[in-house]
């Protein structure tokens, strides 16, 4: 059984040093989860109208149309 929390190395923006955190938490700063995201319903919907042109000419171009 571990001994502790493992630690990573970190360094801030506009900072020199890097200082060692504890896992844990730096996990939690470094990204946003994806629940804590603001989401644009315009921007998702126009890249499923992107994808599915995308995967509309791939058919296409498998079928030799």
């Amino acid at each position: 059984m571990p001994i502790g929390v493992p630690k990573v190395p970190f360094r801030s923006p506009g900072e020199g040093d890097t200082s060692w955190v504890d896992i844990y938490p730096f996990r939690n700063k470094k990204k946003p989860s994806p629940f804590q995201l603001n989401l644009d319903e315009k921007k998702i919907s126009m890249n499923q109208v992107s994808l599915t042109g995308l995967i509309n000419r791939f058919i296409i171009l498998l079928l030799g149309l």
